[in-house]
């Protein structure tokens, strides 16, 4: 009855292991992309705030998160699921001047498994 016992404890402690082991997505993988005259902005920087669905109106350097594009102006963000605003600015050779684009991002449990791709266009 012992030997039972032990054998029936393991399994349901075994059960609960494998069980708790598979988590739902907190996070979504978001590419963007800056563009200004449908071309990437390569050094472009994307300033992120968190918990925001409008322009927070505070200083860039104050943003929750920072990133920076590749030669593509693309760059890959891991974002827990919520509310955001983005912010991206770069310089544009053919304006000579820097250039500056926003768009707001909202991520749930309901578009967790559509691939997220953004484009920010500068202006």
């Amino acid at each position: 009855m012992v030997h039972f016992l032990a054998q029936y404890l393991s399994g349901c402690f075994l059960c609960i292991l494998i069980s708790g082991c598979v988590k739902e997505p907190t996070q979504m993988d978001v590419l963007v992309r800056v563009v200004h005259n449908s071309k990437g902005l390569e050094q472009a920087v994307i300033y992120v705030e968190d918990e925001a669905t409008s322009n927070p109106s505070i200083d860039l350097s104050n943003y929750t998160r920072k990133y920076g594009t590749d030669a593509f102006g693309e760059a890959n963000l891991a974002l827990p699921f919520g509310d955001y605003y983005l912010v991206a600015t770069g310089y544009s050779p053919s304006l000579k001047k820097y250039v500056t684009g926003s768009v707001t991002l909202r991520f749930n449990k309901t578009n967790q498994f559509t691939p997220q791709k953004i484009t920010i266009t500068t202006h």
